[in-house]
């Protein structure tokens, strides 16, 4: 294994421990919506560690960098919606 794909391996396993973290504060928060998008969030933002990896070993580099920064994307704003559950701000996506 070299030092890149350790190193991805690590910040997989990392988001997926801040899933299963915020999986169990929103068991015992006041607002478990929020905890839960935070965690669906680190769930979706550890798929840019896999589709790094198929970058390196797959044959189709333009559609796995497309999923490594829309998997991000899509998890700032997941996180976006679970402030906004924490503070009672709606979040209006489309404006």
């Amino acid at each position: 294994m070299n030092g890149a794909l350790f190193l991805l391996t690590v910040n997989f396993l990392i988001a997926q421990l801040f899933c299963a973290f915020f999986l169990v504060i929103s068991r015992r928060s006041r607002i478990p919506s929020a905890g839960r998008w935070f965690a669906v969030a680190f769930a979706v933002a550890s798929l840019s560690a896999v589709f790094e990896v198929m970058i390196r070993y797959g044959d189709f580099d333009r559609l796995a960098s497309f999923g490594a920064f829309s998997s991000l994307l899509v998890a700032l704003l997941m996180i976006r919606v679970g402030i906004g559950h924490l503070y009672s701000v709606p979040a209006n996506i489309w404006s």
